[in-house]
C-alpha cells in the first residue's frame, strides 16, 4: 500500500511541475479577412520567394528539386509576408 501511494504521489508531483513549466499564455489570431495583395502563390517545384507579399486562393504544394532542395525558399535576407486566406501550403 505504501509502494501505491508512493507511486501516486511521484506522479502527482511530476505532473504539477510540468504544469508548471509550460507557457499556457493564450495569443490572441485576428484575421483580416481575405485578402489577394501582392503575388498569387501556385504550386510548383524549387520555388525562391523574394521581398513582397504573396496570397494564396486555393492549397498549394512544393515540390523539392532532384538537387534535394526543400521545395519551396525564402532568399537571403528577403521579408515575406503569404496570405493564406484559409488555404494550405
Amino acid at each position: 500500500m505504501k509502494k501505491l501511494v508512493k507511486k501516486i504521489l511521484g506522479l502527482t508531483l511530476s505532473v504539477a511541475m510540468v504544469a508548471t513549466s509550460v507557457n499556457v499564455s493564450s495569443i490572441a489570431v485576428k484575421a483580416d479577412g481575405y485578402k489577394e495583395t501582392g503575388e498569387q502563390l501556385a504550386s510548383g517545384t524549387n520555388v525562391t520567394l523574394n521581398s513582397g507579399t504573396y496570397y494564396l486562393n486555393s492549397n498549394v504544394q512544393y515540390e523539392p528539386a532532384s538537387t534535394g532542395s526543400s521545395g519551396l525558399t525564402i532568399a537571403s535576407g528577403a521579408t515575406v509576408k503569404i496570405y493564406l486566406n484559409g488555404h494550405s501550403i
